[in-house]
This record gives structure tokens, C-alpha cells and sequence, in this order.
């Protein structure tokens, strides 16, 4: 009686098992790609049910909020290279992890219908042209002053401009007639194309396209997560086609399609993108940065990773046959297992 007793006070006992938190992660991400950085973000979570928290905001104030919280998983979307060669050089992100997510080509965008007449970049400095342009310290600001520069433009428009925080906040103000003009990244059209219209800049004029980057930080507390996510972001047909659909441009023939500009231009302009990236992490070609298959191996073998931690550490609790912890666990292992899912992209 008493082992029978014993057996049954047994079996009811409640047990607490402690259970991980869900899975997720946290990213900084520039407001040059937050449309479709929205969509991506939300098209992982719900395949994968993990959460990411983003971040959305200009590329020097983006910066800045990484360097002096210390923390967060990823630094992305930013659409200048300056940020990120100065989250490199103040060791902010892991050089290894690099990743080219697509090129902006400056544009000038201007009101519906375009009654000014503007048709190239020498026609912001007519004094009947009222100019909007963000800060030229950092981001966008910063290429379009180094535009202007090249084509012996800035001394003419400096300090008669109307500044804005953000290349979208410039947009707007066309988009609301406070302004006739701003040099922009071509995007922005895509976004709004009912609303306002584009004039494209010859291409003689634009000495380099700007590069959208991705990175890991080295604060990230889950580098295989962090790792799977910046794979989806960069080498997933879904990230892909969120971003087509947007303008943004990750091949010569999408630059061909989304812009006047020829192959031979767009050749030109990636290739020479590519070196900028070699050199600015010490010409490495092991890094993977260029090579969508190399991103999938990585993949592959960091999402094994995931699941067979999961299948070992929860073994034990399998065995005490509870239905809700099983379950639990059951949804776990199915969001990991959807992930490698993606590989078939």
C-alpha cells in the first residue's frame, strides 16, 4: 500500500520545468530599405515564430544608437557605406559577416508632373528652384554633397537649401509642394511613383552607385540565429522579391530593368562596388560576401546546428510524456525545421 501510495504521489506531483525563452532577436536597420525591411522582417517571423525587434531610423543616428547601447544582433539596411566602414573601423560589426544586400542609384525627384522643368542636376541651382536636401554629414546627405561636389555643384546650392532629417522626410516635403526638388536615392520613386516623378541623372555624372549592407554585431548573443536571419535577409527568393518589387536593385539585369542605365554601366558600377567592399575588409574572397552558394551551405549547416541542439537538450522532457511541454517543444523544432525550409530558394 504504501509503495502503491508512494507511486501515485508520485505521478501527480506537479514538476516546474523551465522552458527557453522564445527565440529572437534585435537589429538596427536604415530607413533607406524600411519598406521592404518591414516585410521581410515580417515574412520570417511568421514562418519562423521568432521575433525580431528592429530598430528603424537614419544611417548617423543608427550608428550612434548601436555604439552606445552595446547591443543588438544585427546592423543593416543602412544605404551609404560610410556607416558601416565606421562601424567596421570602431569595431562594431564582425568584418566576416559582410554581406552586399543591393545598390541605390541617386536620383532627382521632383513634383508630380515635374513644373519646374528640371531635367538635370545644373538645374537645382536655378534660383526659381526650391531644394531640399537631408543632412550632408552623414547618409544620403553625405553622397549627394560628394555628388554635387563632382560636378562642381555643391558651392552653389550650400546653405540655400531646405534640410530634412531623412531621404524619406525629403521626399515628403515634395510630395506636400514645400519644395520643388531633392537628389534622393531612385527607390523613393518606387515608393511613391503616383505621387511624384523622376528625373534620371546622366550617367557620366554619378561616379559610384551606393551599397546596402548588411552586418553582424559583435554584441549579438546568438551568432547562429544571427547568422540565419542575415542569410534569409541577403540570399532568400523571398528577401529577394520583396526587394525587386520595391526597385532595389541586387543584379546588372534588375539595373537594367529599374533604371535607363545599359549592362555595360551597371557592370561597371557593381564590379566596382565589389572591389570597395574587398578592400574595405582586406581583400579576403573567403568571406562568402559575393556567393549566394556559400550562404546556403552556411545556412544548411547552422540550421542542423539549431535543430539537433534542440532535439538533444529536450530529450530528457520528451520522456516525461506531458502533453503541453511536448507540444511546446513540437512548435519549437517546426519553426527551426521551416527555416531550413528557405534553403530551397
Amino acid at each position: 500500500m504504501w509503495l502503491a501510495g508512494f507511486g501515485l504521489g508520485f505521478l501527480s506531483k506537479p514538476y516546474i520545468i523551465s522552458m527557453p525563452k522564445p527565440k529572437s532577436l534585435k537589429v538596427f536597420w536604415g530607413d533607406a530599405s524600411k519598406l521592404p525591411g518591414t516585410e521581410i522582417i515580417k515574412a520570417f517571423e511568421n514562418a519562423t515564430n521568432i521575433k525580431v525587434e528592429a530598430m528603424f531610423s537614419g544611417a548617423g543616428p543608427l550608428l550612434s544608437a548601436l555604439e552606445i547601447s552595446k547591443s543588438g544582433d544585427l546592423y543593416l539596411g543602412i544605404g551609404t557605406l560610410y556607416e558601416m566602414e565606421t562601424a567596421l573601423n570602431k569595431n562594431l560589426v564582425d568584418p566576416l559577416s559582410l554581406r552586399i544586400i543591393a545598390y541605390l542609384v541617386p536620383a532627382i525627384i521632383v513634383q508630380k508632373g515635374n513644373p519646374k522643368h528640371i531635367t538635370s542636376l545644373e538645374d537645382l541651382v536655378r534660383p526659381d528652384v526650391k531644394l531640399c536636401l537631408t543632412d550632408p554629414s552623414y547618409g544620403v546627405g553625405l553622397f549627394v554633397r560628394k555628388l554635387l561636389e563632382h560636378n562642381g555643384l555643391w558651392s552653389k546650392v550650400e546653405g540655400r537649401f531646405v534640410q530634412a532629417k531623412s531621404g524619406a522626410d525629403a521626399v515628403a516635403n515634395v510630395i506636400l509642394g514645400s519644395v520643388d526638388a531633392t537628389v534622393s536615392w531612385h527607390v523613393f520613386y518606387y515608393w511613391n511613383r503616383d505621387k511624384i516623378d523622376i528625373v534620371w541623372i546622366d550617367p557620366s555624372k554619378i561616379p559610384e552607385v551606393s551599397i546596402i549592407t548588411a552586418a553582424m554585431t559583435i554584441y549579438t548573443q546568438d551568432r547562429v540565429l544571427s547568422e540565419i536571419f542575415l542569410d534569409f535577409v541577403a540570399n532568400s527568393q523571398v528577401a529577394k522579391e520583396i526587394f525587386a518589387k520595391y526597385g532595389y536593385i541586387a543584379t546588372v539585369e534588375q539595373g537594367v530593368k529599374f533604371t535607363p542605365y545599359n549592362e555595360s554601366q551597371w557592370n561597371r558600377w557593381i564590379e566596382n562596388a565589389k572591389e570597395k567592399i574587398k578592400a574595405l575588409i582586406g581583400g579576403s574572397q573567403s568571406h562568402g560576401i559575393f556567393s549566394q552558394e556559400l550562404g546556403m551551405a552556411t545556412m544548411q549547416k547552422l540550421t542542423n546546428l539549431s535543430l539537433n541542439y534542440i532535439y538533444s537538450a529536450t530529450s530528457t522532457i520528451w520522456r516525461l510524456s506531458s502533453p503541453v511541454y511536448c507540444e511546446r517543444i513540437a512548435q519549437t523544432i517546426s519553426s527551426l525545421t521551416k527555416v531550413r525550409s528557405f534553403l530551397e530558394w
